[in-house]
């Protein structure tokens, strides 16, 4: 171990995030502890990052603006696929990428490491590997983290996928997911290998600052993230009036985190909502500093996770990782990669798809088994960590060691 570390003492491991530009959402807490465990590792941390990066963040790496435009510009819908307004977007992200690594001092010793792309991008890494003689560049490592339609949505990136199929083996880039899920669904896409790797962000556990828990405290239902639809947000308005209908033997105290509305559906919502919110709901309309949303998730009883198995069926999510490393019970919806973790954990509540009602009545079951629930949240945690942690993503990343966490092994075995 030693001597690996002291031969990669120069090596840089860089990470390319086009959409890292300040802390909102989860794209910075990843990289920083990637490049955490990067650090720790002996290697040069490096973040090709947007180039309106917020002034003074703190990545832990040195971090270069490089990006123009963030991974969202390259529109993944298939209507906008074909469009010849995609050429552009892939000439710039293809430019900027060389750019970038010159300047982060890339060579063959280097790791990159992309947390986040869409189809339009793969042509684009296809093309910047056949800068290279073979053998010549740098380790790439692609993350693909979203439903297949996003990958498959355009000439572009069926072309890219060819193009990368011929040129990934002499050019050393690998393709890699955190859903075994996903893997399953990328296949149609291409006949390159997919590896599973763990999450290596969200391990939140309690630093035991919360105060115990007395029969008069109100048990607090937490709803972490920006407020979209896919998200369950709207449903969770609903089953917020709801709950009282179902006369709960407990007081519930509701805190949701509302910032950045994904729709217009949601903004309105949320305007009708505020006209007479229940006093037991409090809403947080801001980002939420690391120490802060720490704090936030700390204070949770029960985390609600809601998503709609329309997306999430195959995805998977940060805040339902922090939830389980931190040993909070959770609920979550049927027919996604979260239900299918929770039941193989035995932790948490799975409630139906996108019904406000049978998320109420969730909220309620939950309020009224908390003990029997947090027990089991507490036995999960160790067994969720064991596996996603960055330790474990790195070596997976590093020496392509790719395998499913034990939990997930006998249950789908069975």
């Amino acid at each position: 171990a030693q001597q690996q570390i002291r031969e990669s003492m120069s090596a840089v491991f860089c990470i390319v995030d086009p959409e890292l530009k300040d802390r909102r959402g989860h794209y910075f807490d990843y990289d920083r502890t990637v490049v955490g465990e990067a650090a720790r590792r002996g290697f040069a941390p490096v973040i090709l990052s947007h180039r309106k990066i917020e002034a003074g963040l703190k990545t832990g790496a040195r971090t270069i603006p490089t990006f123009a435009l963030g991974i969202w510009a390259m529109n993944p819908h298939r209507q906008w696929g074909n469009s010849l307004k995609a050429l552009p977007i892939a000439a710039s992200f293809f430019l900027d990428l060389r750019r970038g690594t010159r300047a982060a001092g890339v060579d063959r010793d280097s790791t990159l490491f992309v947390p986040t792309s869409l189809g339009g991008h793969i042509l684009g890494w296809a093309l910047f590997a056949l800068t290279y003689p073979p053998n010549a560049g740098p380790r790439i490592v692609l993350m693909l983290r979203f439903q297949d339609e996003f990958y498959d949505n355009s000439l572009l990136a069926r072309l890219g996928f060819r193009l990368l199929e011929r040129t990934a083996a002499r050019n050393r880039v690998e393709l890699v997911t955190d859903s075994h899920r996903l893997a399953e669904d990328y296949k149609a896409l291409t006949s390159l290998r997919i590896g599973v790797v763990p999450i290596p962000h969200g391990d939140r556990r309690s630093a035991g600052s919360k105060p115990a828990r007395s029969a008069e405290r109100p048990l607090r239902f937490v709803a972490l993230g920006d407020a979209r639809e896919e998200k369950g947000f709207l449903e969770i308005l609903d089953a917020v009036r709801i709950v009282p209908t179902l006369r709960p033997e407990r007081e519930i105290e509701f805190v949701l985190h509302a910032y950045t509305p994904g729709s217009k559906n949601v903004r309105v919502a949320l305007e009708r909502f505020r006209e007479r919110a229940p006093k037991n709901v409090t809403l947080v309309d801001v980002a939420l500093a690391v120490s802060d949303y720490a704090a936030l998730l700390d204070s949770a009883d029960v985390v609600l996770l809601p998503y709609h198995a329309e997306f999430y069926r195959s995805r998977t999510s940060g805040p339902f990782a922090e939830a389980v490393a931190a040993g909070k019970p959770v609920i979550i919806s049927d027919g996604t990669w979260m239900a299918e973790c929770a039941r193989a954990l035995g932790v948490g509540i799975v409630c139906a798809d996108a019904t406000p009602t049978s998320l109420a009545q969730a909220v309620v079951a939950a309020s009224r088994e908390i003990a029997r629930l947090e027990q089991k949240a507490r036995e999960a945690a160790g067994r969720w960590s064991a596996y996603h942690n960055p330790g474990r993503f790195m070596d997976a990343i590093l020496r392509s060691r790719f395998e499913l966490p034990e939990f997930l092994r006998g249950a789908r075995h069975a």
